[in-house]
């Protein structure tokens, strides 16, 4: 399976960071860093657990 582009990662990440609001920052860091870190693994997702909702809000890459 190919990444996604840099411009489809982008568009993904406006949508999510509008349901995510102030966390975006912080999360979108993380996921530019993992891939950095081990490149040899493809990033195909994050996931949030919101603890004070009880469920997890998965974010496909």
């Amino acid at each position: 399976m190919s990444r996604p582009s840099s411009a489809h990662h982008n568009s993904i990440a406006q949508a999510i960071a509008r349901d995510l609001d102030g966390y975006w920052p912080q999360l979108a860091t993380y996921i530019d860093l993992v891939p950095r870190i081990y490149p040899e693994t493809p990033l195909l997702g994050a996931a949030v657990f919101w603890l004070d909702h009880g469920h997890i809000e998965l974010i496909g890459l």
